[in-house]
């Protein structure tokens, strides 16, 4: 809700964010790789697990089948392992949230540090982030891999190959921030009678776009 909204209130001043404006959702990766290391039972730090979406539990969508290290997980651990990712706010709530400001930290430092380095035109300086896109249909905003440089946002990478869970959760989340995203145009409307853009269409079902960019596990 709050990027769209600054989103949409600086592009109707005349500003062009598109590429400036983005939301770390780092927090969501690191907790992904913890959990799978734990059921792996191997250190965090060896293990990758891309969460594209949102963060929140009903828009994170972590991509198993594109976890570092390869493993073959049945369809009801790989159901399980998806659902601890999804819960993380519950989880850490119910123990007190001590841990979970820890993890929100480093999340928080690891994307600052990827920011920065594109700001010094280091190359090849890719990270997850929440902002504008049009790779995904049915939302504007939606959590993917971009390439960061001294302007911000260098190039947005499109969606991976995914398989039927996680195409379905994506369908899912595809909607919720779309509703979020309308929350930031009916306050402008309702703050400012004069706000213009044209109201965003209805909510589309997910159907998996075209992929001319495909990326791999950072």
């Amino acid at each position: 809700y709050l990027l769209p909204l600054l989103t949409k209130v600086l592009s109707v001043n005349g500003n062009d964010v598109k590429n400036k404006i983005f939301g770390s959702t780092a927090v969501d990766n690191i907790c992904a790789n913890s959990v799978l290391a734990n059921y792996l039972k191997i250190d965090p730090k060896f293990v990758t697990v891309p969460v594209i979406g949102g963060s929140s539990e009903a828009t994170r969508v972590p991509i198993l089948s594109l976890a570092k290290p390869n493993c073959n997980l049945s369809e009801d651990v790989q159901r399980d392992i998806v659902k601890n990712i999804r819960r993380r706010d519950i989880n850490v709530y119910e123990a007190k949230g001590i841990r979970d400001s820890i993890v929100k930290a480093y999340g928080n430092v690891k994307f600052l540090s990827s920011v920065l380095a594109g700001l010094r035109g280091e190359p090849n300086i890719v990270d997850f982030a929440m902002t504008k896109t049009d790779n995904v249909n049915g939302t504007e905003y939606f959590s993917l891999p971009i390439s960061l440089g001294r302007s911000g946002i260098s190039k947005r990478f499109g969606i991976p190959r995914l398989n039927e869970i996680e195409e379905i959760m994506l369908s899912k989340a595809a909607i919720v921030l779309r509703k979020e995203s309308n929350r930031a145009y009916l306050y402008l409307k309702d703050k400012y009678p004069e706000y213009s853009e044209e109201e965003p269409s209805a909510v589309k079902l997910y159907e998996k776009p075209p992929q001319p960019k495909v990326f791999g596990v950072f």
